[in-house]
């Protein structure tokens, strides 16, 4: 394991990353974070369902333990509310989907049970299920941000576990006029855009007349790879052989040898392009060589319904079923 890189003025890795980055790791780590912060604790509890109030008495007195054996398995994280609730969370990441009999299993360890199964997208109806990036959303936006502890529990989750877990769409398009911005899609094969936990199929980028470039969508590139990163985090995760290896295996899944080095050489180039704020949480879309179509498509040609408005909203999808219907009938005009 690597632990300093060449040119780190000190180890850009957290503690957290000693456990690995697998199931249990991630849930070790879920269990720390609750026992170490009674609002964290609270909310994380509210957003899974429970009603309970957790008051500053009952916290001291409650339990937080991992990986407890039984005869019956393995359970990844218990809470135990003394009388008011005993709380079992079967946690599972990536692809990985819990059983039904096996959380029927943890129901029948105590006759105050409640199962909680932790994923990365919905998977049940008979338990109460949460996904990953909707704690970890709704943990951010009750304040919890700015608290270290989180901070570095969200960065791990984010650079070990986000990414091909979640919920996949078609074609991503956005406005682009900023001269860098293009230069990081034209040149780096990247689109830096809003924070979000979208991972569509393709990027088709809007050049807005502003843009120097033809207007309209003239290039599509198919996504690879997504990461959350501010741009100096960013920057800084260059200097981690373990990430750069990362960006060399999602571009030879894609492309053979010769052309996935040209890529990663492209991508390493598009992180270096200067952004205007350096601390501000990005989504990151590392891509395949843009395509270009045959003319590019505009606003408010083919009928504006199921079609880009002339304001394009944050994170605008499309299907390739409109992006066809637009180019058969913007050719006719």
């Amino acid at each position: 394991m690597l632990f300093k890189n060449t040119g780190e003025v000190v180890s850009h890795l957290s503690p957290f990353n000693l456990l690995g980055d697998d199931e249990e790791a991630l849930a070790k780590i879920l269990a720390f974070v609750l026992s170490k912060d009674k609002e964290i604790f609270s909310d994380f509890l509210k957003i899974c369902g429970v009603k309970t109030v957790i008051t500053q008495t009952l916290y001291t007195n409650s339990s937080i333990k991992s990986e407890i054996k039984y005869e019956i398995g393995r359970t990844d994280i218990e809470i135990d509310l003394g009388s008011k609730e005993h709380i079992i969370i079967e946690t599972k990441v990536r692809n990985n989907k819990a059983k039904e009999e096996q959380l029927d299993r943890y129901q029948s360890i105590n006759e105050k049970d409640q199962v909680i199964l932790i994923s990365s997208r919905k998977e049940y109806s008979k338990y109460k299920n949460v996904t990953w990036d909707e704690i970890l959303s709704k943990l951010n936006s009750k304040g919890h941000g700015n608290k270290e502890l989180f901070k570095e529990f969200y960065n791990f989750y984010q650079y070990n576990y986000y990414g091909r877990t979640q919920y996949m769409q078609e074609i991503l398009t956005q406005d682009l006029a900023i001269p860098s911005e293009i230069q990081r899609y034209l040149e780096g094969c990247i689109y830096k855009g809003h924070a979000s936990a979208s991972w569509p199929l393709y990027f088709a980028p809007y050049f807005t007349r502003k843009s120097g470039q033809q207007e309209g969508v003239s290039y599509i590139s198919k996504v690879l790879f997504v990461m959350q990163s501010t741009p100096m985090e960013l920057n800084q995760a260059l200097q981690d052989t373990a990430f750069c290896e990362k960006l060399k295996k999602y571009a030879s899944d894609a492309l053979n040898s010769s052309k996935s080095n040209e890529l990663v050489e492209k991508w390493i180039a598009g992180i270096k392009i200067e952004s205007d704020n350096t601390n501000e949480k990005c989504t990151y879309y590392f891509l395949d060589f843009p395509q270009q179509f045959p003319f590019p498509l505009r606003k408010g040609k083919g009928g504006a319904k199921g079609w880009i408005s002339l304001m394009t909203p944050k994170h605008r999808m499309l299907s390739f079923d409109q992006i066809f219907y637009q180019m058969a009938k913007q050719k006719l005009q």
